[in-house]
This record gives C-alpha cells, sequence and structure tokens, in this order.
C-alpha cells in the first residue's frame, strides 16, 4: 500500500475543519468513502472495503472497515478490522472489532450492550494467538455518540497510530498482521455464522439467556413477549389512525417544520416504540386516495371507522431505527423518521408480507418502494436512502 500514510494524514488534518462545511459533495468525505478503501484493496483485493464519514452528514467518527464476506459484509454486524478515528483527530487506531448495531438492536440498554461486547470480546482475546505489539487492551476514541462508544467494548487487538508518527510500511505491515488474527478468528469458527457462535458463547457465560431465531439472531428469551407486544401496538395504531382525519395542506405545512428533528428518548412511549402521530399516517393513507401503493387493485374491504377503502400505514424505513446512528445529526439529535414521505399505503396481505414474508419478495417490494420515495426523502426530510442500508434495516443482508 505505496503511500498510503499520506491519505491517513489527510483525513487527520482536514477532517475536523471539513466537517464544518457541507456534507454534500465534500471531497473529504468521498476520500473516506472511497479513494482510501481502493488504495487498500489494490492490494487485498479478496477483501470487501468499505469507509463512512457518515450518512447525509458528517459523522463524529469516521471509519474505513475490511471484511471477510465468509463472516460479514456490514460494519453494522459479525467482526472485522476496521480503522477508527479519533472525535479529536489526534490519532486512529486499527482494530477486530465487533459490530454495535446488531446489538443495540436485540437489546434492552446500551450498559447490556457494552456487557455483551466485551465477553466477546474477552473470549476472542483467549482464543486468538496475538503478538504482544498487538495486545493493545482497549480502545480510546473520546467519543461522545452511542455508535463511537460502542466500538470501544467490542475492540478485541489492534494498535494505535498517533498524529505525524506513522508510516505506510507500518500500516502496510500492521495490516497483514491484522488480518492474520482476523483469518485465525475465521478458522476458529469452523464455518459457523457468527450470530450462532455468538449465542453459544453468550449463552455459556449468561446461563442460557437467549435463543437463535430462524433468522440466526441472537434474541433473548424474554424479547419473544415484546416482539408480539409490538404487533400488538401496531394494531392499535392502525385503529388510532383511522379514527382521526387527515391534516389539511396548511396544517401539513406547519408540521413539516416543526417536527423535522427529534431529540433522543423523548420521543418513546413507556412500552418502548417510538410515538407517531396518527393524524399524519391518515394523512398518507388519505393520499394515496386509500390503495395499496403496491398494487393500487389490491381492494381490500370498507372500513366501518372511515368508510374508506381499508388500508395500513407502514414506515418505510421502521421506527425502531429512530435512533440509529445513520440519522444523527448532533449530540443527541436525529432526523424524525415520522414523516410523510416515509410512510406508505399498503393493503393488510402487503402489509404483512413485508414483515414476514420471504426475503426474495420482500426485497422486491422494498425495491419498489424505494424508487418511489427515495428522491422525495432526500428533498423533503433530508434523508439520505440507499438500498442496501434498506434492505438491512429488514434484515435481508
Amino acid at each position: 500500500m505505496k503511500d498510503i500514510a499520506k491519505h491517513f494524514k489527510l483525513v487527520l488534518d482536514e477532517y475536523l475543519k471539513e466537517k464544518e462545511k457541507d456534507y454534500k459533495g465534500n471531497y473529504l468525505a468521498k476520500h473516506i468513502r472511497e479513494t482510501i478503501p481502493y488504495e487498500i484493496k489494490k492490494k487485498y483485493d479478496n477483501y470487501i472495503v468499505t469507509g463512512s464519514s457518515g450518512k447525509g452528514s458528517w459523522t463524529y467518527t469516521p471509519w474505513i472497515a475490511i471484511f471477510n464476506d465468509k463472516i460479514t459484509k456490514s460494519a453494522q454486524k459479525g467482526y472485522y478490522i476496521v480503522y477508527l478515528f479519533k472525535e479529536d483527530m489526534s490519532g486512529f487506531y486499527i482494530s477486530l472489532n465487533q459490530g454495535y448495531t446488531f446489538f443495540k438492536n436485540n437489546s434492552k440498554s446500551e450498559e447490556e450492550v457494552h456487557r455483551y461486547l466485551k465477553t466477546l470480546s474477552d473470549y476472542w482475546k483467549d482464543q486468538l494467538n496475538i503478538d504482544i505489539s498487538y495486545r493493545l487492551n482497549e480502545i480510546k476514541l473520546n467519543a461522545t455518540t452511542d455508535l463511537g462508544k460502542g466500538y470501544e467494548p467490542g475492540h478485541i487487538c489492534g494498535k494505535y497510530y498517533e498524529t505525524g508518527n506513522f508510516n505506510s510500511n507500518e500500516l502496510d505491515f500492521d495490516l497483514s498482521k491484522m488480518l492474520g488474527y482476523y483469518d485465525q478468528l475465521y478458522n476458529l469458527m469452523h464455518g459457523d455464522s457468527f450470530e450462532k457462535i455468538n449465542a453459544s458463547i453468550l449463552e455459556d457465560k449468561f446461563n442460557d439467556k437467549y435463543f437463535i431465531n430462524e433468522n440466526n439472531e441472537i434474541i433473548e428469551t424474554d424479547r419473544v413477549k415484546e416482539e408480539f407486544n409490538n404487533l400488538v401496538e401496531d394494531q392499535k395504531y392502525q385503529q388510532n389512525i383511522n379514527q382521526n382525519e387527515p391534516y389539511t395542506d396548511k396544517q401539513l405545512e406547519e408540521i413539516r417544520n416543526k417536527n423535522k428533528e427529534i431529540k433522543k428518548q423523548k420521543g418513546k412511549r413507556t412500552n418502548n416504540r417510538y410515538k407517531t402521530d396518527f393524524k399524519l399516517g391518515k394523512t398518507a393513507l388519505s393520499r394515496a386516495n386509500f390503495k395499496c401503493e403496491i398494487d393500487p387493485n389490491h381492494i381490500t374491504f370498507t372500513s366501518k371507522s372511515g368508510m374508506n377503502n381499508y388500508v395500513e400505514a407502514h414506515h418505510l424505513i421502521p421506527m425502531k431505527y429512530q435512533e440509529h446512528q445513520d440519522f444523527l445529526i448532533d449530540n443527541d439529535i436525529y432526523i424524525n423518521l415520522d414523516q410523510l414521505e416515509n410512510i406508505v399505503s399498503l393493503c393488510p396481505v402487503c402489509h404483512a408480507k413485508i414483515h414476514f414474508g420471504i426475503k426474495d419478495e420482500v426485497k422486491e417490494m422494498l425495491m419498489f418502494l424505494y424508487e418511489k420515495r427515495v428522491n422525495s426523502l432526500l428533498t423533503n426530510d433530508n434523508i439520505e436512502l440507499d438500498i442496501n442500508d434498506l434492505f438491512k434495516y429488514y434484515g435481508l443482508v
């Protein structure tokens, strides 16, 4: 990786300045997303390499990740090598790490997420034959976001580079060593999925508190009841929508300007579902003429509460991702996902299918809805949505 050091130096030197400028079209954001991954991929072409400077806006903790696609293709789950820049740009780490978001979506609290990640990290530290130079016990990103903090307990092994104190030969040598540890980890998995391996480790540690569902996801036994309750709550949501009237155009304009952002936690109900605007849901159905947006010919029945063709409101980007890093604007401030452009009108069969259908059919539905909404989401709500991210939100990749 000839001259790779200059690319990392550029990020360290310029990131804090560029972060104050517009994200869209910024040269440094593109450098992190494309140039550095390309330079790494030129030598290590049997790995997937991706970089992130944020989704639609700057992240506090930019990263470049290297994936063995037999383990994972996503920074949200599984094990991978990642370069992590400290929030103050005083240096960066190379780390064998884990997907924080997978546990965030399957845990009750941040404390629980960190406990699971640390347990798995400690297990692999004992299992892998790691040279002393890379037995860095912890990483400190000086992070202020949940995602940035989540990398810290997930760290298994790695090395720190201080600004101005690294070179290309060192970076290349260290990456080859780290990929060796990554290969060790893969070989010790013996062909099992990371979900199954993680479940086994956590079951041993926490006394059979987990099981693996049909999608190979780790689920706590007491979360099954929660999932059932979510279905019940969704039915209440649909009933409340039917009992409300849609907004007028004037009201809708006022709502748009007022509710584009949301503070962390304050939008949640006591049952852990995010608060949604029933009138906005009714507005979405009304604008679709109470037709299914997958196929307007899907006739259902006449709703007794509204005397309209019965359809159901569905958030294309699921509300459970309201506090996901992808939608973070600033500390504890997120893009509000309960927006008109993010609510689609579906007949009951299509609504059930998008939640419980087979992967290929759900993907086809999502691609269709994505094409209809991607431009309006960006224009009206500043939500930069990629189809592969949408697939991830539905557990399809």
